[in-house]
């Protein structure tokens, strides 16, 4: 009885680690588009366009573009599965600002 119940206590551990991991791995994910399209905004005369096509390329994320001359933000977020929230993850969100440059 004792060991089943150690078993299950385990079971419930890995899977959480592993759920961790999944959302660690989802931020990391969304910060390099978020980081790819605040470069692809900043070299581009339409930086909205640009950053736009950059985070669809990847999927379905939400994306937010601030144009505060000199430099440009832009801010994806992106809505986790259901799963994840057993581990307490929330919606994940990155920001990344960079200076514009000519087109």
């Amino acid at each position: 009885m004792e060991f089943a119940f150690g078993l299950l206590v385990l079971a419930a551990i890995g899977v959480l680690g592993i759920n961790s991991i999944v959302a660690v791995q989802h931020q990391i994910d969304i910060t390099a588009i978020a980081r790819e399209a605040a470069l692809a905004a900043a070299r581009s005369a339409d930086p909205y366009r640009a950053a736009s096509q950059v985070v669809q390329s990847y999927g379905s994320d939400t994306v937010k573009v601030a144009l505060d001359n000199p430099q440009i933000t832009v801010r994806v977020e992106r809505e986790i599965p259901a799963v994840l929230r057993v581990v307490g993850a929330s919606d994940l969100s990155a920001s990344v600002t960079m200076p514009l440059e000519p087109p």
